[in-house]
């Protein structure tokens, strides 16, 4: 074999890995913020971590909420236990710490609205729910009842759409 057809060889595998289309990941993120009746506590949680903060700290919409990254920096903060699971009927925050758990129980859940359009060639969709939740700390024996506006939102990948 000559040089210039090894070499044709060789950046065949390139040219072709420059022409496929580009892959874009897709976006999935929730979470819910409300407050306690009769308190001045609130609580908030997106698929990774749960906070609990005075109300008055409580700022933006439930919206706000698909980019509140703030949530998983909070040092207060509890984990939870299974990020990619999504809205459960029954869902566990903990700290690493033993015995340092957060339990929600959704008791009933009302779609408010829901937007989907495009963005590009992906698609997205926004939902807002009011959830009900029994929230039980490790550290109390009772359960809490907590009204909670949630959101929901997806944005797909490219999936080969140009």
């Amino acid at each position: 074999m000559n040089n210039h057809r090894v070499r044709a060889l060789l950046a065949l595998p390139v040219a072709m890995a420059a022409m496929a289309s580009p892959a874009f990941a897709g976006t999935w993120a929730y979470g819910c913020r409300g407050t306690f009746p009769h308190s001045n506590e609130a609580l908030v949680f997106n698929r990774f971590a749960l906070v609990e903060k005075p109300k008055a700290l409580l700022r933006g919409t439930v919206r706000d909420l698909i980019s509140a990254s703030w949530i998983e920096k909070d040092a207060a903060g509890f984990e939870a236990d299974n990020a990619n699971s999504g809205f459960e009927p029954m869902m566990l925050f903990e700290r690493s710490n033993p015995g340092q758990e957060r339990t929600l129980t959704e008791l009933s859940s009302r779609k408010i609205s829901e937007r989907s359009g495009r963005a590009g060639p992906r698609d997205e969709i926004t939902t807002i729910y009011r959830k009900i939740y029994h929230y039980v700390r490790s550290d109390q024996p009772t359960k809490q009842e907590i009204t909670m506006e949630c959101v929901e939102y997806q944005l797909s990948t490219k999936g080969g759409r140009g």
